[in-house]
């Protein structure tokens, strides 16, 4: 691989890692939400200085944050679900709410970019190529990620990309020792949630040490595995 192309690909996955704080609240102008619950606390923006009732979005109802003011939010219903008996919000109108009612407990982003972090419990070495023997080992990969979370229904996928320098174990028989040097790891995956509170992810990398030891390491730029269930690792918050 060449060595330019690594740190240009090191450094931009650093600068997505690093700003990973931006995109973690839901709550963000321009956000596009669908919500889990029915949800209250909807006030008409253009009943004046009238006072109402506030009204009732049903779960599976979809809006966009418009403006926040404080701890306020300016929404639009894009999509209205629920019984109207109940005070139903009305589709194409716009709402103001407290912004803290718009957690991860009551709502999913509908398309959002995520820019975060990435941790895995462990990597599955496969047999290919040259390397002669599968191994499992205990590597907690981190780097940063970037990738695109959608919804549909009650499932919130991210496919996305990562990459990082890190320290890598090296197996007894690929290197005569079992020590760990700093290389790249790259790869992609998806990530997905069955529900809001259990994550489910697959994941597929590469790792690459350079030089006399990636020669000698029987696992450089070979594929490696990882499976997660209920583990945080994508920072969605």
């Amino acid at each position: 691989m060449n060595r330019c192309a690594i740190f240009v690909f090191v450094l931009v996955m650093s600068c997505v890692a690093a700003s990973g704080i931006c995109a973690e609240n839901l709550v963000t102008e321009g956000a596009y939400l669908r919500l889990l619950v029915d949800l209250d606390g909807f006030a008409p923006e253009d009943a004046g200085n009238t006072p109402t009732a506030t009204l009732i979005a049903g779960a599976g109802s979809k809006l966009r944050v418009l403006e926040i003011d404080g701890a306020t939010c300016y929404v639009m219903i894009t999509k209205a679900r629920g019984d109207k008996e109940l005070g139903l919000v009305s589709q194409g109108r716009v709402y103001s709410l407290p912004a803290e009612r718009l957690g991860k407990r009551n709502c999913v982003p509908t398309r959002q970019l995520y820019i975060g972090a990435l941790t895995l419990p462990f990597k599955y070495r496969f047999e290919v190529g040259s390397a002669g023997s599968s191994l499992l080992t205990s590597d907690i990969n981190l780097g940063g990620a970037l990738g695109w979370t959608i919804t549909h229904k009650y499932l919130t996928l991210t496919p996305f990309v990562f990459g990082g320098l890190q320290g890598i174990t090296l197996d007894q028989s690929g290197t005569g020792g079992s020590d760990s040097q700093l290389g790249l790891s790259y790869g992609g995956g998806f990530s997905f949630f069955v529900k809001p509170q259990t994550q489910i992810a697959l994941v597929v990398g590469f790792d690459h040490l350079g030089g006399a030891a990636g020669e000698n390491w029987q696992y450089e730029d070979k594929i490696w595995g990882s499976l997660a269930i209920g583990f945080k690792v994508l920072d969605i918050k």
